[in-house]
């Protein structure tokens, strides 16, 4: 659950979401946004249209992994940054999906 004070009403707001990834989007647009849900909900919206690139999903997945080492995290970012980032991570995801 997400929680703020609107600046319009200055009554207290809550917003269950599925997971703690959303959580800390929401809470960081809040916060850079006044604490208005409006603003907040626009970009969210705005964002979810855009496709990613294929580095955003590389570091979705490298976000996403279940108890990885400090090291892996770390080797898989390298990875991503040397090899993926410069050369195709900024390609949206959609070109890489095939029927």
């Amino acid at each position: 659950m997400v929680r703020w004070r609107d600046p319009k009403s200055r009554s207290n707001q809550g917003l269950t979401v599925a997971t703690l990834i959303e959580a800390e989007t929401l809470k960081r647009l809040l916060c850079a946004n006044g604490q208005s849900f409006e603003i907040a909900q626009h970009a969210i919206l705005s964002n979810e249209k855009r496709t990613p690139t294929v580095a955003e999903v590389i570091q979705e997945h490298i976000d996403l992994l279940i108890r990885p080492s400090s090291g892996t995290t770390k080797t898989y970012r390298t990875m991503l940054d040397l090899h993926i980032g410069n050369v195709i991570g900024y390609l949206p995801w959609t070109s890489w999906i095939t029927d």
